[in-house]
């Protein structure tokens, strides 16, 4: 590596190369060639350097044409054009509302405040651009028209949702295109549909929708043009005022051209011919753009207006040519103008043409339906029996043909459609006038014009009927045979029900109303079978009368008597009368049964009693309950039906106001015992499930028994003073206590035992509750144990049970039985009692027992056989409690053969010990309470 010195030298350095200097030759050389080499090679770098002047002379040119063309840019554009063109006569509803839209609206380029915010475009606050992009309108924008009519399809989708929304979807999708369109344009300018045109546009009244809009208060003169769209015409032009100007032509659109000053600039230099050609280029492109704009705007108020449209273009052409159009493209301008003016109007031509087609096509159409129309209202108002009505149809008729055949000539239909439409139209003519023919038949009457039709059309056809026509008409008149059948059945079926109506309400012991059955007797003739079903009515009206006015036994035999008497091939209104009958009679077997007293109310053969749920105290409620008995038994008396008391739903209204009140409930249930009297322990069991503890309580104090258990019953079925349900003995040990007390006391009471059984188990909840015991302790059971024999009658008076459960037969060898004794008699005594009893008591009685048989010892291992008398017969026997006293066996009440003692009648012996008190208490004192 050679060291470069840092600073400059005095002498000179050693060259081991020669350097040339700038712009020398140091040393020549023979032959020149070193110098020619230099020579050439300055040249090609001046050539070089020239090409590159004169390529950035000519970008610059360029870049300076292009600007300068762009700079004197042409524009021209129309005024007064009118874009809704004709979309408020045809097209969806959104085209015709963007139509309406662009022109009450108007297009502008760049925003303005209004009201709220800037707009811009048709009036919107929005542009949506071409990536679909919503923006908000700002201060300095410039939108494009392709940019605002994004931005209108936009908002009419939205705007669409709403309208639909206010109105219902099926209600907005049945109204006309033209009608949607408009209310789009009103729901555009409100934001949404005000109340009174969504109330028009719920109703489908379309005169009720154009009034409602027309009557708007805001934009008067715009709503007036919406609400002549909805009627189906033209949007009406007018003044600021309102002031209707129609039939006035519209203006001619105006043509404004600016701009277009770019003019070459014919320098013959690289920069000026670059220039120019660059400047021409973006220039001619402009001017073809403008001119495609323009050409489209005029085409948007022509586009059905061949002859306009040249004139305008025509014009249009020679304004550009002008102010725009320069000599050097002149020529091109020419040429493309009319390529491009001949297409458009090409298309105005081709549109007029299919205006004037679909305009034609919507007349005869129109016409179409105004002849078929006219022709279906001679045939429904056509009369059979009238000639001049079938004339007129068929007048009719050749109109139609004439239509159809006018179609054909103006090319409207080819011919084989014409015919088709004529063969279609006769039939359906034919098929509405034999129809018609045949609605004023009865069902026998369209069957024979059918089958003569039938005859016809095999011997050679029917005017007006092919043969898809017969087989449709053949087809309708089998179907309206059917219906007319159905029909007269359903006639005669409703005739009848209505007399079986009038029949019927003689079970609720109203009388037929004689106008009701008069008119019924006119009615009958107009009537298919009428007369039939009337004469069957006035037998069950008869046979009604004797149902409700016999008892239910005689009823019976009524109805048994009309079936003997029909036979055994009654007639179908004889079945029915009898069916009839024998449904009056189950209902008022079911009547009487479920309610005795109020169905006998009802027919007046006794007194209307209150309810029992109408008395306010226990005084009323014996009141109530006594008149109650004596209607009971005499309804059951005069409809000959077992004694019922209660109404129906007394019980359970009852049982509901007990548990509401339990405290009320013991007199209550006192008072019913009193008020029925003898009848209490029926109407105790009537009772039963719907009010328990009424029958329980009730039970108690007809039997004598304690008030406070009575009491205690009801309040049993009551919750404890914290809102508590009460707690008694779990059901095992309960039942353990009751068998216990009870044993086999109530073998033969079976209802009775299940009814001493619950109402111990509310005494015992009550006290239990009321005295905090624990339900599993002894103490408790105790309590339950009291509960039983009180529940059965039991009363303790200082400490002696009087009724209740007792034990008797007790011994070394025996427990002894269990035995249910009267209130009355006091518990410990009840065998002292018995034994008491001799055989001059016996014999006072009604009925008295046969003798026993006893075995005594005779010696040496022998027996004989011994007579007893009658107080000794019983003494040797098991007392059992049954209704009226008690039966006596000789056996084991439990067993297969209780060996019954019998009475005299051969029926188990009975005996009453409280009817005998008078005889029995001097020998056993103490022993009665």
């Amino acid at each position: 590596m050679v060291t470069k010195p840092l600073e400059p030298v005095s002498y000179r350095p050693f060259r081991v190369e020669p350097v040339l200097a700038d712009g020398l030759l140091p040393v020549a050389r023979e032959g020149g060639e070193l110098l020619q080499r230099a020579s050439d090679g300055l040249f090609r770098m001046a050539a070089q350097a020239g090409a590159v002047a004169d390529r950035q002379a000519a970008r610059q040119g360029a870049l300076a044409g292009e600007q300068a063309a762009l700079a004197g840019r042409p524009d021209a554009e129309y005024t007064g054009i009118d874009p809704a063109g004709v979309a408020a006569v045809g097209g969806d509803h959104r085209t015709i509302a963007a139509g309406i839209l662009r022109k009450e609206e108007g297009f502008r380029a760049t925003p303005y405040w209004d009201v709220n915010a800037y707009r811009t475009g048709y009036g919107s606050d929005t542009v949506t651009t071409a990536d679909g992009k919503k923006v908000k309108v700002t201060q300095g924008m410039k939108v494009s028209r392709a940019d605002a009519d994004r931005d209108l399809a936009r908002r009419l989708g939205e705007f669409e949702h709403t309208a639909a929304g206010q109105t219902g979807t099926e209600n907005w999708n049945r109204l006309p295109p033209a009608t949607r369109g408009a209310l789009l344009s009103v729901t555009y300018n409100y934001g949404s549909l005000p109340k009174r045109v969504v109330a028009a546009v719920r109703s489908g009244d379309q005169g009720a929708i154009a009034s409602a809009v027309a009557g708007l208060s805001a934009n008067k003169a715009r709503r007036q043009r919406e609400a002549a769209i909805i009627r189906g015409g033209a949007a009406p032009t007018g003044t600021a005022d309102g002031t209707a100007t129609a039939g006035i032509p519209a203006a001619t659109p105006e043509l404004t051209v600016s701009g277009g000053g770019y003019r070459p600039g014919g320098r013959d230099t690289i920069y000026g011919r670059a220039y120019d050609e660059a400047g021409t280029k973006t220039y001619l492109q402009l001017v073809d753009s403008e001119m495609r704009s323009t050409t489209q705007q005029l085409f948007e108020q022509y586009r059905d207006d061949p002859a306009g449209l040249e004139k305008g273009l025509g014009e249009l052409k020679a304004a550009l040519r002008k102010d725009h159009i320069f000599p050097e493209i002149e020529a091109d301008y020419d040429i493309g103008f009319d390529r491009l003016a001949g297409a458009y109007v090409g298309q105005a031509r081709e549109n007029l043409a299919n205006k004037v087609e679909l305009q034609q096509r919507a007349d005869f159409i129109g016409q179409t339906n105004q002849l078929e129309t006219d022709q279906q209202k001679l045939l429904a108002d056509f009369d059979p029996k009238s000639p001049d009505a079938g004339n007129a149809i068929a007048s009719a008729q050749a109109a139609i043909d004439d239509h159809y055949e006018a179609a054909v000539d103006r090319g409207i239909l080819d011919p084989d459609d014409a015919e088709k439409a004529k063969i279609e139209s006769r039939r359906n003519s034919a098929l509405g006038f034999y129809g018609k023919q045949a609605a004023a038949l009865d069902a026998d009457g369209v069957k024979a014009m059918r089958e003569e039709m039938q005859a016809n059309m095999a011997g050679g056809g029917i005017a007006g009927l092919d043969g898809d026509g017969w087989s449709t008409l053949d087809a309708s008149l089998q179907k309206l045979e059917r219906v007319k059948r159905i029909s007269a059945m359903r006639s005669e079926n409703d005739f009848r029900e209505r007399g079986d109506k009038m029949a019927l309400r003689l079970l609720a012991g109203v009388e037929v109303n004689p106008g009701e059955l008069s008119t019924f007797m006119l009615d009958a003739g107009g009537t298919p079978g009428g007369k039939e079903v009337l004469q069957e009515t006035l037998s069950k009206i008869s046979a009604g009368r004797a149902i409700r006015d016999f008892s239910l036994p005689e009823a019976e035999r009524h109805v048994a008597g009309l079936r003997k008497q029909f036979g055994n091939e009654p007639t179908d209104a004889e079945l029915r009368t009898l069916a009839f009958a024998e449904k009056m009679v189950a209902d008022k077997r079911r009547d009487i049964t479920t309610d005795s007293v109020s169905y006998a109310e009802k027919q007046g053969i006794v007194p209307e009693t209150p309810l029992l749920t109408d008395a306010g105290t226990a005084e009323d409620m014996a009141a109530v309950m006594s008149t109650r008995a004596k209607s009971a038994e005499q309804a059951a008396t005069e409809l000959g039906v077992p004694v019922r008391y209660l109404k129906a739903g007394e019980a359970a209204a009852l049982g509901k106001t007990i548990r509401e009140n339990p405290d009320a409930g013991a007199a209550m249930a006192g008072a019913i015992v009193a008020g029925a009297g003898n009848a209490a322990p029926q109407v105790l069991a009537e009772f039963g499930k719907d009010a328990p503890m009424i029958a329980e309580s009730g039970a108690i104090v007809a039997f004598g028994g304690s008030q406070r258990a009575a009491e205690d019953v009801i309040l049993g079925y009551g919750k404890s003073p914290d809102g508590k349900a009460m707690k008694g003995l779990k059901p095992d040990a309960a039942q353990q206590s009751f068998r216990e007390v009870t044993g086999t006391a109530l073998t033969l009471a079976r209802e009775d035992a299940a009814r001493i059984d619950r109402a111990a188990a509310s005494i015992a909840r009550k006290r239990i509750s009321e005295e905090g015991l624990d339900p599993a302790s002894d103490e408790a059971k105790g309590v339950h144990r009291q509960a039983v024999q009180e529940a059965a009658g039991a009363v303790y008076d200082r400490g002696v049970q009087f009724g209740g459960f007792t034990t008797v037969g007790g011994g070394f060898w025996s427990t002894g039985q269990k035995v249910l004794v009267p209130s009355e008699i006091r518990a410990d005594r009840f065998e002292d009692v018995l034994f008491a009893l001799t055989d001059a008591d016996m014999a006072a009685l009604r009925h008295t027992p046969k003798p026993g048989i006893r075995f005594h010892p005779a010696g040496k291992g022998a027996t004989a056989r011994v007579a007893e008398g009658p107080a000794a017969t019983i003494r040797n026997a098991t007392p059992v409690a049954v209704a009226g006293g008690y039966a006596f066996a000789a056996g084991d009440v439990d067993s297969a053969d209780p060996q019954w003692i019998m009475a005299e009648d051969g029926r188990p012996f009975i005996l009453d010990l409280v009817a005998l008190r008078d005889r029995l208490e001097p020998r056993v004192p103490g022993a009665f309470r």
